[in-house]
C-alpha cells in the first residue's frame, strides 16, 4: 500500500510524462524511484508503483 507522499510523486509524474511515462518500476527515472524510497521501502513498492502508474494512465485516456 502507497503512502499520500508517494501517491503524489507518482502522480505528478504521470502528469508530466503522460501516456509516454514508464509503466515498470524498474524502467522509471531513478530519480522518481529514489524519491519513492524515500518516503517509505516496502517490499510491494515496486507491485503498487505500477498498478497506480496504470491506473492514472487509463484514467488519463478515458478522460480525453
Amino acid at each position: 500500500m502507497l503512502l499520500k507522499r508517494q501517491e503524489k510523486i507518482i502522480s505528478e509524474y504521470v502528469k508530466v510524462h503522460g501516456q509516454r511515462s514508464e509503466i515498470f518500476y524498474d524502467a522509471l527515472p531513478s530519480s522518481v524511484r529514489s524519491a519513492l524510497e524515500k518516503v517509505k521501502f516496502t517490499e510491494t513498492l515496486w507491485c503498487d508503483t505500477e498498478r497506480l502508474i496504470g491506473d492514472l494512465m487509463l484514467k488519463q485516456r478515458l478522460s480525453r
